[in-house]
């Protein structure tokens, strides 16, 4: 299950780029950058991978009733949907009162944290980072569900969250000036945008197969 989320977590790291790099940027100034970072980053996928075993273990739970490979068929049909149509689930969060509600509530909380001097604070910061509502994390969660168990659900999370990693990080460290231009309304992100479709489609297609192996494993413990 960790390479499927890897995958996936770098297919949607664009996204993080848009969304998420510019909240990085607010501490890349001044001294102790790589310590800020490390904190940051380390905090944030440690809520993944802790919001991952949490949903993992409904979908173990869910196993013997067969709903985990639903679980498996609603994420690889919403990916599939979003490849084809190009579908956003976040202008839908961003529409639902209680996840406004939350990010409310959690934005000036990390504000607290940001701007902190010592980097270990910049660890509670990337934890209520990872409870910020976003459509990308939920897709993900809907693995974890799939995954059957709280550990794996919690290893997919993790493999998640180091998979949007690497274009986050290398947009930070090329240089500001580049790393500004990536974003959601530039040409160069719209250009990159175009693997989206195909991606979301080939990791809709995995995820319907692990669906149809998960309903076929929980039709013959039925018998």
């Amino acid at each position: 299950m960790f390479f499927p989320a890897l995958l996936l977590g770098l297919t949607g790291s664009l996204h993080c780029v848009g969304m998420c790099a510019p909240l990085t940027f607010a501490f890349m100034q001044g001294d102790k950058f790589m310590q800020k970072l490390f904190f940051y980053q380390l905090g944030r996928i440690l809520m993944y991978a802790i919001l991952g075993m949490g949903v993992g273990f409904i979908g173990q739970a869910l196993f013997f009733s067969n709903w985990q490979s639903y679980a498996a068929f609603l994420l690889g049909g919403t990916l599939i949907l979003s490849g084809l149509f190009s579908f956003n689930l976040d202008k839908i969060t961003n529409k639902i009162s209680a996840l406004k509600l939350i990010s409310k509530k959690i934005t000036p909380l990390i504000g607290n944290y940001l701007f902190d001097k010592k980097p270990y604070k910049l660890f509670f910061a990337g934890l209520l980072n990872g409870l910020l509502p976003c459509g990308l994390v939920y897709f993900a969660l809907l693995g974890a569900v799939a995954a059957g168990t709280s550990l794996e659900g919690g290893v997919f999370m993790t493999g998640f969250g180091i998979g949007t990693l690497p274009l986050l990080l290398t947009s930070l460290f090329l240089s500001k000036n580049l790393s500004k231009k990536i974003n959601t309304k530039s040409i160069l992100f719209q250009k990159l945008k175009l693997i989206y479709p195909y991606a979301f489609i080939m990791m809709g297609i995995w995820f319907f197969g692990m669906g149809i192996m998960s309903w076929q494993s929980g039709v013959a413990n039925c018998h």
